[in-house]
């Protein structure tokens, strides 16, 4: 298996499925066998050092009860996670799709 260094938005969901873990007051063992995934996969999951897939992240959030989006664009305090800061702009606005930019640096 080849090990890729673990970005921040990695170590981010890590760290949100670990709150909510800890929020539904399940030990990591229970929480991976609700979730139908093998325990140490789950300890590399919550500890930014696994990148899951869509499916087990599904998985994942069926095991805690909470929304998918909960676990990878929380919400609660300022400090926004990569995926959040990526969705939106400055403002606190939903991004739309971009403008193509001409070679001269204006759009079009």
């Amino acid at each position: 298996m080849v090990r890729r260094r673990a970005t921040p938005t990695i170590r981010q969901i890590g760290a949100q499925i670990r709150a909510e873990r800890h929020a539904c007051g399940l030990s990591q063992e229970e929480a991976a066998g609700r979730a139908q995934i093998g325990y140490k996969h789950w300890q590399e999951i919550e500890g930014g050092r696994a990148n899951p897939t869509l499916k087990t992240l599904v998985r994942i959030a069926v095991a805690l009860d909470v929304s998918l989006c909960a676990m990878v664009c929380p919400t609660s305090g300022t400090a926004k996670t990569p995926i959040a800061r990526a969705l939106t702009d400055s403002k606190g606005s939903r991004r739309t799709r971009r403008q193509p930019v001409s070679r001269s640096g204006h759009s079009t």
